[in-house]
């Protein structure tokens, strides 16, 4: 009897408590829907185009990353935006994680510990002409003046691969900004350091990569998951609010682009190649680590000339661009390969000890209008390598895949090719030589020589121990554009005329003196303010280093020196002079990587690989309407060598 009362009592303890269970679990769904449905309550999305939700949308989120590890931070894929304003190949990066307003968004796919892209800088004049696909992807270096300086009067541009080579660019409302904001005064997009540390006094590697490196895009405001991220430039002027968000689901972006943090991660080695790749998780052989698009390049696009005078004004070659050392390429073929997604130029070659190798991309989806296959042209395959490196609006992708199982935390390595580490052998003999004949043991760049011996006070032209040849300073002014008060052929102004000071040009520090500043300074207390106490500059600027600078920023020509005096600390730069940095040695190492054999389709690849001009044709070249260019260009006859040189001098000398 008393086990029945038990039972009976236990029978009833059990019903009511699955009915609270329900009543729980009915309110827990109730509330979710709610909550579901203030999320809908936003501006209608048309056409997968949603405009900007209002600033208390919750949404929008101010906590930075998410906690999830194993989300992904980071998606390429098709590009809403450059789809529908057609501003390019239609590839686009959209954040997997919210982003907290003054974030790096490279921290969600490096360490976080301040790692960014790397800047290969281009110093003209190059052989680009005729607009080929490289033109699309790098930046006037105008706005970088650090980077424009180092090619004195040369042109110079910048590439960043990642985001500033992918995201589709506008100036108006952009949700990312290079680091530094554009601000003269501000600190410099990319740092110049040579992270390494080798010195070109007993290392062949000096020079063989680029030292301008860590840089870094911020969030102009909070960025939520899934939204399409753009960067700032002064070319395109569509409203980038319009997109803010692209409804980028995992379950959609899985089927149709593909995450690029997932299985890496950059940072810093323990070797004495600076920086490199590595896994996040165990991965294993043959599976995709990381995949990139590809720009296509002819080789002589990354020669450097310089004009011969004794030989009639030819141009000879005088250097290559830094950019060979991270393109891919076949010793028979006039085609490069560059990689521009994010992460891959941080992968380091192991020879034998290689873990990855290349294959070209293979999407898994047979759609080529809802899968990523629109965005790897196979039929660039059946084209000459130099009909592809000038044809626009068709891209190539490629697979980085695992030789064998990777665990996690191995640095990814890939094998640079035979070619390669010939050619470097040859490099370490040849510098070896080159080290006999020239003294470079007292050789120091502007950071080093800062990192030993500190900049916050200037030297002037009167102190004993000046700076090294190789260094001088810089200073930030304002143009001229009006008759300033002149003593002779001198103008004479105050730092403090202007507000802004966006020029940038060599300058001599003439004198050095201490003034005491408020800094703006405001306080409601009663405690005693003391002024702080600041170095202020006088220095000169001639004319005949106009050449350095754009049109709006050279000394007017009825001026031959400016004299600025209560020039602040923070607007002059100690630097390196044009052309003296390891990039510019004559010894330094230039190869592309090398890819395996059989990668390259056998149009690629010629019998023997020599310089024409751009004009020529080779045999089996078709003609393709999809080519951009003047198609007039390839269809001249091909005149004699003679011929060829005698019409180049008489354009020079027009």
């Amino acid at each position: 009897k008393e086990r029945k009362e038990r039972e009976s009592t236990m029978k009833k303890f059990f019903s009511c408590y699955n009915y609270n269970i329900v009543c729980y679990v009915f309110v827990l769904l109730v509330v979710v829907t709610c909550l579901a449905q203030e999320e809908e309550d936003e501006p209608p999305c048309k056409d997968g185009y949603c405009p900007m939700p209002s600033s208390s949308s919750s949404r929008t989120t101010t906590g930075g990353r998410n906690d999830d590890k194993d989300k992904c931070g980071l998606w390429l894929g098709p590009s809403p935006i450059k789809q529908k304003e057609e501003h390019g190949f239609g590839l686009g990066m959209f954040t997997g994680r919210a982003i907290a307003k003054g974030e790096a968004v490279e921290h969600l796919y490096t360490s976080g510990k301040g790692l960014g892209e790397v800047l290969l800088p281009l110093y003209g004049p190059t052989n680009m002409g005729e607009w080929p696909p490289l033109r699309e992807y790098i930046w006037d270096s105008s706005e970088l003046p650090e980077v424009d300086m180092q090619g004195g009067d040369f042109t110079s541009f910048a590439f960043v691969p990642g985001l500033s080579a992918i995201a589709p660019c506008t100036n108006q409302n952009y949700n990312l900004v290079w680091s530094g904001n554009g601000k003269a005064l501000q600190p410099t997009y990319a740092t110049h350091q040579n992270a390494v540390g080798v010195h070109r006094a007993k290392d062949a590697t000096a020079g063989s990569f680029t030292y301008w490196n860590n840089v870094t895009y911020v969030a102009t405001r909070d960025i939520v998951e899934g939204e399409e991220l753009t960067v700032e430039c002064t070319d395109d002027s569509y409203d980038g609010g319009a997109y803010y968000l692209s409804r980028y689901e995992p379950d959609i972006a899985e089927k149709e682009s593909l995450c690029l943090d997932r299985n890496v991660e950059a940072r810093a080695t323990s070797s004495n190649t600076g920086n490199g790749l590595f896994a996040k998780r165990v991965i294993k052989k043959k599976d995709v680590v990381v995949s990139s698009p590809l720009l296509p390049i002819h080789r002589s696009e990354l020669e450097i000339k310089i004009s011969n005078e004794g030989e009639g004004g030819i141009e000879m070659l005088h250097q290559q661009q830094i950019m060979l050392n991270y393109a891919y390429g076949h010793p028979r073929s006039n085609l490069l390969l560059l990689p521009f997604g994010p992460l891959v130029s941080y992968m380091n070659n192991g020879g034998k000890k290689a873990n990855v190798r290349i294959n070209w991309h293979k999407p898994f989806s047979s759609d080529t209008k809802q899968g990523r296959a629109e965005y790897h042209h196979t039929e660039l395959f059946d084209k000459s390598g130099d009909k592809v490196a000038y044809t626009h609006g068709k891209g190539l992708m490629m697979d980085y895949v695992a030789l064998r199982d990777i665990e996690k935390d191995e640095e990814l390595l890939i094998d640079y090719g035979k070619d390669w580490s010939d050619a470097y052998e040859r490099h370490q003999k040849n510098y070896a030589m080159y080290l006999q004949e020239e003294d470079e043991a007292s050789y120091l760049s502007a950071t080093e020589y800062v990192k030993l011996q500190g900049d916050e006070i200037l030297k002037t032209v009167e102190d004993k121990d000046p700076y090294p040849e190789n260094l001088h300073t810089e200073c930030f002014y304002h143009s001229l554009k009006k008759k300033k008060k002149k003593k002779g052929d001198i103008v004479v102004i105050s730092w403090d005329k202007h507000s802004q000071h966006t020029c940038f040009l060599p300058c001599r520090i003439i004198d050095r003196y201490t003034s005491y500043e408020d800094d703006n300074y405001e306080d409601n207390t009663n405690n005693p303010h003391i002024p702080q106490k600041r170095h202020r500059y006088t220095v000169e600027f001639d004319a005949r280093d106009n050449y350095l600078e754009i049109k709006k920023c050279q000394l007017p020509s009825d001026v031959q020196k400016l004299l600025l005096s209560n020039v602040p600390r923070d607007a002059i730069r100690l630097v390196d002079k044009p052309f003296s940095t390891d990039m510019f040695l004559d010894a330094a190492f230039r190869h592309e990587i090398g890819v395996p054999t059989g990668f390259y389709p056998e149009k690629w690849i010629t019998t023997t690989r020599k310089k024409k001009l751009r004009g020529e044709k080779n045999k089996n070249d078709e003609e393709d309407d999809d080519f951009h260019g003047n198609n007039d260009t390839y269809k001249r006859k091909r005149k004699s060598e003679k011929e060829e040189e005698q019409e180049y001098i008489s354009k020079m000398k027009e």
